[in-house]
């Protein structure tokens, strides 16, 4: 069930309205059914071994999921982050102190290609602090941070650690390749964001911020640069490091802390998912940066989110949240598609592999999860 319903840009103004509130309650079918997925009409549920999902009665139904494959670790640490490779030859995961990556291939039983530690300290989970990785464009190195302060620069074929780099007091927290790979940007908990040349491991600039940077991004043709800092969202121009916009509080913002940023696959939405349990679409149309404004503002998700992503083709925006749920959301309109729960904590991380549209995600109870999404057949 979705609920929608327009923003004037201020009280009292008069004006047109500048965005758009929709509000899943996707979660209220089953409670309206006690719970018993029987008595959900078919077309609105779906459901396998450990997971279920909800379809929204209010939006046509576009999709089908299934869980293709969980990797449990045996562990007592929570998975902190996890990445498909842009050439869709690899998953890694982050749990322990270390990344792991496996190759991705379901003939050969995805297996494990090499473990690159970079910490002593394990404990880091959401809402403490994340611990991140982030693959290289070409797919051919690894970056990594946590709790120690440095970012690890790794080559995936041998496994050497190319650089370790003192980064940030207060631990990593945030990594990204720019679009042509040869910097890395990284955000932790000193107010900064650093930006380093992958080549030498040099800094090249460090950009000062207001409150701990949690989420660091750049737009799909490289010219704008995007972190999170406090509940802040700050857009550089990548070239002049110049800010362009800046989203807070009096920009119709987010009250509490910003997780998690991803650009849409066309650059023209940069979408925040933070702690104030919302999630928020920002568009950036417009020749002039004055022009990009808030456009979408979603909620109904239960808990704080933790995690975003979206399909390559732009069509899906998937949130991952620490109420141990999974929602789907068409991101044109912004009414949510399903509620997917098969989570025993909260999820962490979110991608979507380039190749073969499968979706991954990690989780505090340590289990990775691959899912598939089709198109759903109505016959």
């Amino acid at each position: 069930m979705t609920s929608m319903r327009a923003r004037p840009d201020g009280p009292g103004t008069g004006s047109a309205p500048t965005y758009q509130t929709v509000t899943a309650r996707l979660g209220d079918i089953l409670e309206q059914n006690d719970y018993d997925f029987d008595r959900i009409p078919a077309q609105l549920s779906q459901q396998g071994q450990g997971w279920h999902a909800i379809f929204n009665p209010d939006a046509s139904r576009q999709i089908s999921l299934q869980l293709v494959k969980e990797f449990d670790q045996q562990s007592s640490f929570h998975i902190t982050d996890v990445a498909f490779s842009p050439d869709g030859h690899y998953l890694a995961w982050r749990n322990g102190g270390a990344a792991h990556v496996c190759a991705a291939n379901n003939q050969r039983g995805w297996p494990k290609v090499g473990d690159f530690p970079d910490s002593s300290i394990s404990h880091g989970v959401w809402p403490e602090g994340p611990q991140p990785l982030f693959f290289s464009p070409d797919s051919r190195l690894v970056a990594t941070g946590g709790e120690e302060c440095h970012v690890l620069i790794w080559s995936v074929e041998d496994g050497s650690c190319k650089h370790k780099i003192p980064a940030h007091n207060g631990g990593v927290r945030s990594l990204a390749f720019s679009k042509e790979g040869n910097v890395l940007a990284s955000g932790g908990g000193d107010d900064v964001v650093c930006l380093w040349d992958v080549s030498s491991g040099e800094l090249v600039d460090e950009i000062a911020v207001e409150g701990v940077v949690y989420s660091t991004a750049w737009s799909p043709d490289g010219k704008l640069l995007a972190a999170s800092s406090g509940s802040d969202i700050t857009v550089w121009d990548a070239g002049t490091k110049a800010v362009l916009r800046r989203f807070g509080a009096d920009e119709h913002g987010h009250s509490d802390l910003v997780a998690s940023l991803v650009f849409s696959p066309c650059g023209k939405k940069l979408i925040s998912g933070g702690f104030d349990n919302l999630i928020k679409v920002w568009s950036l149309e417009g020749d002039e940066p004055r022009e990009w404004a808030l456009s979408l503002q979603l909620e109904g998700q239960e808990g704080l989110i933790c995690s975003l992503a979206v399909t390559p083709d732009g069509r899906w925006l998937l949130s991952g949240s620490k109420a141990r749920n999974l929602m789907f959301w068409n991101l044109q309109d912004g009414h949510a598609q399903a509620l997917l729960s098969a989570f025993k904590n909260t999820v962490t991380g979110i991608d979507v592999s380039l190749q073969d549209g499968l979706i991954a995600t990690s989780c505090a109870d340590g289990i990775i999860r691959l899912w598939s999404y089709e198109k759903y057949d109505m016959s």
